[in-house]
């Protein structure tokens, strides 16, 4: 599944998952999402062996119920969730919306 796959179907996702990306990719659309519980995470807290960490799911969830928010429930093209994400994992911030 790619990132963009992901994030726009973010909702089947248990909340307890977390993202990654292979260490020799860079973020992008078409990067291969890796999804692991945090039951199968190693307990020194560090990435799996080969492996970017990104987000935890809940955490994308969330960014995407402020966006719409702030965007008086207007509902995300698939293209605006994955700038959202980008935005803020880049800025650890929510996206403005004046973006």
């Amino acid at each position: 599944m790619t990132l963009i796959e992901l994030i726009d179907n973010i909702d089947e996702l248990d909340d307890n998952c977390v993202i990654f990306i292979s260490n020799d990719e860079s973020i992008s659309e078409k990067a291969n999402a890796v999804i692991v519980t945090e039951e199968l995470l190693p307990d020194n807290g560090k990435s799996p062996k080969g492996l970017k960490y990104l987000l935890e799911a809940y955490l994308i969830k969330e960014l995407l119920d402020v966006w719409r928010k702030w965007r008086d429930g207007k509902e995300p093209t698939r293209e605006e969730k994955f700038q959202a994400f980008v935005y803020f994992i880049d800025h650890d911030a929510y996206i403005p919306v004046d973006l």
